[in-house]
């Protein structure tokens, strides 16, 4: 599939042209841009546009857990879409990396709080506890 140069929010799509209109838009732009209907009545379609952003840019949210402390949201570190823990590693401190011994995750399907390997492939929004 060809990469799009951008992105068009077609919004109002509860308005009653929606159809007509969408299809208008269709025929001069979806070539070039990726088109997405929402209606901003819908807080489902609105709640997942933070999740498209980051699917078409191609990264993911993953949060660092210092080790025997409880969780405390902060800031995530933004990883590509495919990075592993040993990626992470690398980007929360560049010598970190080769001291990691074992890792632990919650988020990405498993059980809170399992044993990975360096190798595991993260999900957005994964929460991660590296040990040396």
């Amino acid at each position: 599939m060809q990469k799009k140069a951008g992105l068009l929010l077609a919004n109002k799509l509860d308005a009653p042209a929606a159809t007509d209109n969408l299809e208008l838009l269709r025929e001069f732009f979806a070539a070039r841009v990726r088109i997405e209907p929402l209606s901003t009545h819908d807080e489902r379609q609105v709640a997942g546009l933070p999740r498209l952003f980051f699917n078409l840019l191609g990264v993911i949210r993953v949060y660092a857990k210092p080790p025997g402390k409880k969780f405390e949201p902060s800031d995530p570190f933004v990883l590509p879409l495919g990075a592993n823990v040993h990626d992470m590693a690398r980007k929360v401190h560049r010598g970190m990396a080769e001291h990691v011994k074992s890792a632990r995750i919650w988020g990405s399907g498993l059980s809170d709080g399992q044993n990975v390997k360096l190798e595991h492939v993260l999900n957005d929004k994964d929460t991660v506890e590296l040990n040396t």
